[in-house]
């Protein structure tokens, strides 16, 4: 991977969680710490994309801990490349109770998982997969290669026996990404020609992913003897293809992208990114089985059939709302801010904050929300979490800091990462939702390409 993962926080991705147990699933952290499509299944970090998408149709990119992730709408926040400011002082203080972040971190063509726990000195090599970032990662005949080392994405399944890596070679061209699945004893199934910005869902057990291949396709890799794949069509329920992406050339202009499971498993939820407002609208739900697609018109809440109760970046999976961006109420004319709907599309509460990085549902109808006061040299960061009425509860002010992201929520915590003005320099935050106590620790080195994935250990 040509450049640090973080040399561009602009465009992040996050995934869409499906099912109690895929919350530990890795999020994949792409472009920027935007908002990314809801799910890494938990939320994304950042990762370079030359040609980014218009600010309109960025994704933020949080990393979602959960089986999905997605680019979604949202402002980023580049880092300095002058010299700016060093990361904040928090004390690396012991959480009782509290999970352990874990990060996919890419060491020759090995995959190496590195653990901290809060009040540990430093992080720890906690697992490896040889092999796991080799394999051709060629484009499919014909297709330009507009970013040919535009960065890594990776997602691990949620029993954390195999890892779905995808290197992105275009922003703005569908099926022109590669995805490889590795295991413990190498790479078991690979293929050209899917759409990486479309996220990757995985099912509770960790048998199934379902990620995007076009507009309108979607692949199921499947564990049995062996890893293989299969497509589904979706077209009879995808909206035509558009003469021109709205906005600008980017690849998941009414892309049909895989939100997360159903609670059961036996279910994957289907949205688009469109209007109003740019807002997630959910379109199919694919039953896994057999294939079967059926329209829907509302995120399906509770029961086996319901989304996965998990922390999600498209639907809070407790109300059905989703996100969208309305006008700044605070700086006339100025980043758009926020804005949370009902299921039916009304406006339900707007969020304040200065540009908006990352945002997390966490699960219980709440939603956590990392802000910057600044583009492009933020001096302050802010974590919100809001209630269901939109009051607002402020867990951590971080002063410094050139770059940020949100990586997942995790039995009550939240997970950040930022980066100081060395750029080879991260800061890991825990915080805890009901209290906002906090534990950091600073990361000199996390490999020769940083993290490109996250999760949680329990």
């Amino acid at each position: 991977m040509a450049g640090d993962p973080f040399d561009s926080l602009d465009v992040p991705v996050a995934p869409v969680g499906s099912g109690r147990r895929s919350k530990r699933s890795w999020a994949a952290i792409v472009v920027v710490a935007g908002v990314a499509a809801g799910w890494l299944g938990l939320t994304v970090l950042a990762s370079r994309v030359a040609n980014e998408p218009p600010a309109a149709a960025r994704a933020t990119a949080p990393a979602t801990i959960g089986p999905s992730t997605v680019a979604t709408p949202g402002a980023s926040v580049a880092p300095s490349r002058r010299p700016g400011p060093e990361l904040p002082v928090i004390a690396n203080v012991p959480l009782p109770g509290a999970p352990a972040p874990v990060f996919v971190v890419r060491h020759g063509t090995d995959a190496r998982f590195v653990a901290w726990r809060p009040g540990s000195p430093g992080v720890e090599d906690v697992d490896r997969f040889p092999g796991a970032f080799g394999g051709t990662f060629g484009s499919p005949p014909g297709t330009p290669s507009e970013t040919p080392d535009g960065g890594m994405l990776a997602w691990l399944s949620p029993d954390r026996t195999a890892l779905l890596v995808s290197r992105l070679r275009s922003a703005s061209i569908e099926g022109s990404d590669t995805a490889s699945l590795a295991t413990s004893t190498g790479i078991a199934w690979q293929q050209d020609g899917i759409t990486a910005l479309g996220g990757v869902a995985w099912s509770p057990d960790g048998s199934r992913a379902v990620l995007a291949e076009r507009r309108d396709r979607w692949l199921i890799v499947e564990r049995g003897d062996t890893w293989t794949a299969r497509e589904i069509d979706l077209s009879a329920v995808a909206p035509p293809a558009p003469s021109r992406p709205t906005g600008g050339d980017f690849a998941l202009s009414n892309q049909v992208v895989p939100a997360g499971f159903s609670q059961s498993g036996d279910w994957v939820i289907g949205a688009i990114l469109g209007p109003p407002a740019a807002t997630w609208t959910p379109i199919v739900r694919v039953r896994v089985t057999d294939g079967r697609v059926e329209p829907i018109s509302s995120f399906p809440i509770g029961g086996p059939d319901g989304l996965a109760v998990d922390p999600s970046l498209i639907a809070d999976p407790a109300t059905g709302r989703t996100v969208g961006y309305g006008p700044n109420g605070n700086i006339p004319g100025g980043p758009p801010q926020l804005e949370v709907r009902d299921p039916d599309g009304s406006y339900a509460y707007g969020v304040r904050t200065g540009i908006v990085i990352s945002w997390l549902w966490t699960g219980d109808g709440r939603i956590v929300v990392l802000g910057a006061d600044g583009y492009p040299f933020p001096s302050r960061w802010t974590l919100q979490l809001v209630d269901r009425d939109g009051k607002p509860r402020t867990l951590l002010e971080a002063p410094r800091a050139t770059a940020g992201a949100m990586f997942g929520i995790e039995g009550g915590y939240a997970g950040l990462i930022l980066n100081g003005a060395d750029q080879s320099r991260r800061q890991v935050i825990v915080v805890r939702l009901d209290d906002g106590a906090t534990s950091a620790v600073t990361v000199d080195a996390f490999g020769s390409d940083g993290p490109v994935g996250a999760g949680w250990l329990p």
